[in-house]
């Protein structure tokens, strides 16, 4: 079966996002008690997720790909748990719900734009 160069396009850019996900949330950080490393990474978790929330909303449904979302952010942050260099942190999670629902809404608000122009 072969698949449309469009979907499989999209489906390259979804598995690219959730590598580039797993590797940007499970290195290392650094020098532990830095502030501005430690808001970079909040920072990053709401734009990785904001970026997911987008790329998968403009295919997925609106309601599954946020359940998907919020669970990934749960399983992310208990890998990070399980790691000697990086720990869950609640406000870790709260920075990717914000960005998947973010994500999401640029994804709903831009769909009609899109589509328009194809």
């Amino acid at each position: 079966m072969s698949v449309p160069l469009r979907e499989g396009l999209w489906l390259a850019g979804a598995f690219a996002w959730l590598l580039a996900l797993c590797i940007a949330c499970l290195m290392p950080l650094g020098l532990a008690g830095d502030d501005q490393l430690h808001l970079l990474d909040k920072l990053a978790h709401l734009l990785m997720f904001a970026a997911g929330g987008f790329w998968l909303g403009l295919r997925l449904p609106a309601l599954a790909t946020g359940i998907a979302l919020v669970a990934l952010g749960v399983l992310i942050e208990w890998l990070q748990s399980l790691t000697p260099y990086r720990s869950a942190e609640f406000l870790d999670w709260v920075a990717d719900v914000l960005g998947a629902g973010l994500g999401l809404w640029l994804a709903r608000w831009s769909l009609p734009r899109l589509q328009a122009r194809s």
